[in-house]
């Protein structure tokens, strides 16, 4: 019962936290499975007119017009979202954490929390030689849990089952009504924008939704490439007039599929939300594990549309100028940084090229050696991408599943003696060769070179791997 609390809370705080910011899109972002932000986010702004004029070659009466007509159109989406807003604060106090007390208390106690593990690492890190890290770990993880306790003791209490459940009911029912009625306020500012349309400009309309589609929602994927537009990547890269007309179809192509791909994932998420709140309600892994499956699937949809464009707009923008290496590695670096991103390693040589007072010895010894590396990375990377392609989907569905409804004690066990999974293992086969190549690098460098390099001052920090 106890999970099942916190995941309702943790749904409805997101819930209310968007409801109640929903005009600062950067006050709160939803990163779970319901895509609360895309629920509580007007689809079209002010800041869409140029885009509307550009697309639909609009005259100025026109602009005028839909300006006007956008401005309704929000304010109309705001008053229907008051009533969301109200709603949500109802459910927020019926749940009790209404209290602004034991709400202060509460954070007072996490802050103290936060500060002795704060301390704690420190300590840690400046161990003097033969100290013990792990009486360092038991002395303050004690003090810890008796701070753990006392926030926990000001938890509310938990509701009985039928509160639950109706609180739990009421709560997507509400989530429903609100998509209707903002389906409508959609609907009736459509009306009205192709009541002042020319027909050829009313054949635009599809190209300026798809526009719009991408841009909103484009960017809230939880997989590695999900989120990259490649129109973009194609302005980013420095292209001839002719590459980027060699471009044009398949950009075309690109725009169609990745809006079919967003429209099939969005909407996969808008109406699994209700399935997923009754799943919870029931503490029920198996159905929420199968809904967020089928999301993630939408998701891999997306990213495989970018995958493979990607890979045709470099085969058609040709070898000239290096154009089509110029592409893939744009869209890799933004697409799966992870893989792509510039490795401990190869910075750290990358910075010892820079040092003064290196010897021409050194000079030719740290060409020889970052040569060396790169053409070992290039290959191990295509094995990392390959594993992050297969492997990451599975990792974000369980992610998702276990911050909607924490695992129980048993499955936290059985998850911790997993095997090690190939996405897991390529990141470390990748680490140990730099590992090998750092030690390549203090040989070359010698003790007192390598430990002015950045690494050792705080300059480089270290790579981070999932």
């Amino acid at each position: 019962m106890l999970n099942i609390v916190r995941s309702i809370l943790r749904i409805l705080a997101l819930a209310l936290a968007l409801a109640l910011c929903a005009s600062d899109r950067a006050a709160a972002q939803s990163t779970m499975a319901i895509d609360f932000e895309d629920a509580f986010s007007p689809e079209f702004m002010k800041r869409d007119v140029p885009t509307f004029k550009s697309i639909l070659l609009l005259d100025d009466d026109q602009t005028s017009i839909i300006d006007a007509l956008i401005h309704d159109y929000n304010e109309q989406f705001e008053q229907a979202l008051r009533g969301v807003r109200e709603d949500v604060r109802a459910a927020q106090a019926a749940m009790g954490v209404e209290d602004p007390e034991i709400d202060q208390q509460r954070e007072a106690l996490r802050g103290e929390i936060a500060t002795m593990f704060e301390e704690m690492q420190r300590e840690l890190a400046n161990l003097p030689v033969g100290a013990d890290a792990g009486e360092v770990r038991v002395k303050y993880e004690g003090h810890m849990k008796e701070l753990q306790a006392r926030l926990q003791q000001l938890q509310t209490s938990p509701m009985r089952g039928e509160q639950l459940a109706k609180l739990f009911d009421d709560a997507s029912l509400r989530m429903e009504r609100w998509r209707s009625e903002r389906k409508a306020i959609r609907e009736k500012f459509v009306a009205d924008v192709n009541a002042v349309l020319r027909p050829e400009q009313q054949g635009r309309w599809p190209a300026l939704e798809r526009r719009l589609l991408r841009e909103r929602t484009l960017g809230r994927g939880l997989l590695q490439g999900e989120g990259v537009d490649l129109f973009l990547v194609a302005r980013d890269v420095k292209l001839d007039e002719a590459q980027r007309q060699s471009l044009a179809t398949a950009l075309t192509d690109y725009e169609m599929a990745l809006d079919a791909g967003l429209r099939t994932r969005n909407e996969t998420i808008e109406n699994s939300e209700r399935e997923i709140f009754k799943s919870v309600q029931r503490s029920d892994v198996d159905t929420l594990s199968a809904l967020i499956e089928r999301i993630t699937q939408a998701r891999v949809s997306v990213r495989n549309v970018n995958d493979d464009f990607a890979a045709r707009l470099a085969s058609q923008a040709g070898e000239s100028g290096g154009a089509a290496g110029a592409i893939m590695e744009a869209y890799r670096q933004r697409g799966y940084p992870l893989v792509f991103r510039d490795t401990q390693a190869l910075r750290l040589i990358k910075a010892a090229q820079e040092l003064p007072g290196i010897t021409p010895e050194q000079v030719q010894g740290l060409a020889s050696l970052r040569s060396a590396y790169e053409s070992e990375l290039g290959p191990m990377n295509e094995r990392v991408l390959a594993a992050v392609r297969e492997h990451e989907p599975a990792q974000v569905a369980l992610r998702e599943t276990r911050r909607l409804l924490p695992p129980v004690p048993e499955q936290e066990a059985a998850e911790r003696d997993r095997p090690v999974d190939s996405m897991r293992q390529a990141f470390n086969e990748r680490a140990e060769m730099g590992k090998r190549y750092d030690a390549q690098l203090q040989a070359v460098l010698g003790e007192e070179l390598y430990e002015r390099l950045p690494r050792n001052q705080g300059g480089v920090p270290a790579a981070r791997e999932p």
